[in-house]
Parts: C-alpha cells; sequence; structure tokens
C-alpha cells in the first residue's frame, strides 16, 4: 500500500480542497461585509446630523448612536475574523504526501518565487493531484518536497 492511499492522507486533500473552495469564496463576502458595516456607520452619522435638526433629538440621537455602535461592531468582526488560507492551507501541504511529485514540486517553487500561496497555484496543483496516476510507493519519498 503506498503513502498517499491511506485515509489519512486522502482526507487531507479533501480538507485542502474544501479549504480552498472557501477561501476562493470568502474574498467577496468579505467586502460586502465591510461594505455593509461601513454603511451602517454612515447611516447611524446621518441620524444623528437629523436628530440636531429634528423636534425628536433624543430619539434620533439614540437611533444614530446605536446605529453606529452596532457598524463599528460589524466592522471590527468582518475584520477579525479574516482567516490567514495562505498559511492554514500551506501547514496541510507540509504533511501532505503527493500522489504527483513534479505537479507539487511546481507548487513549491511558485511558493518560493511569489513569496506566498495564490490561489491559481493551488487550484492548478489541486487538479493535477486529483488526476494523478497511480501512487507513489513508500521507498520513493525521501523527506520532505518542500
Amino acid at each position: 500500500m503506498s503513502v498517499t492511499d491511506n485515509p489519512e492522507n486522502r482526507a487531507l486533500l479533501q480538507a485542502i480542497q474544501n479549504d480552498w473552495r472557501t477561501w476562493s469564496g470568502s474574498e467577496k463576502s468579505g467586502i460586502y461585509s465591510l461594505y455593509f458595516s461601513g454603511g451602517m456607520i454612515l447611516a447611524g452619522a446621518l441620524l444623528v446630523f437629523l436628530a440636531e435638526l429634528s423636534a425628536n433629538q433624543k430619539t434620533l440621537c439614540i437611533f444614530g448612536l446605536n446605529t453606529v455602535l452596532v457598524g463599528l461592531a460589524a466592522f471590527a468582526m468582518a475584520s477579525l475574523s479574516s482567516t490567514d488560507w495562505p498559511v492554514v492551507i500551506g501547514k496541510k501541504l507540509k504533511v501532505y504526501r503527493p500522489q504527483d511529485p513534479e505537479a507539487y514540486h511546481r507548487l513549491c517553487m511558485a511558493m518560493l518565487v511569489a513569496g506566498k500561496l495564490h490561489q491559481d497555484d493551488l487550484r492548478a496543483w489541486l487538479d493535477a493531484e486529483t488526476s494523478a496516476g497511480p501512487a507513489i510507493e513508500v521507498g520513493q519519498l525521501r523527506g520532505e518536497l518542500c
């Protein structure tokens, strides 16, 4: 039985694929969260401004300040909740035993040249890895590949 056929290695490849899907889909949602929270902050500031011009100063001011506080909390949560996907996936790649060592080596070289992991490089490696032929045997592995 080869190293790459074991269940742990297959589960690790599946986890890397899931992380890539989450990473590729999270960029848009993060931007929308920041726009939403910024809109709430502006709406709250507008309510506070209108409170100064209105007869219902106290009510508008309270609603405006609450909206600003909720917007600030949403902005903080959107900023702090962003996961550093290249680091998370990189840790999994270090322990993964590839079925296609050449594709894995190309991925490592791309990471070294760019200084970080890019989504398109990871996608190309995942395509090569999932379509790889027979797995390499235990005797062919010699330490870390990258």
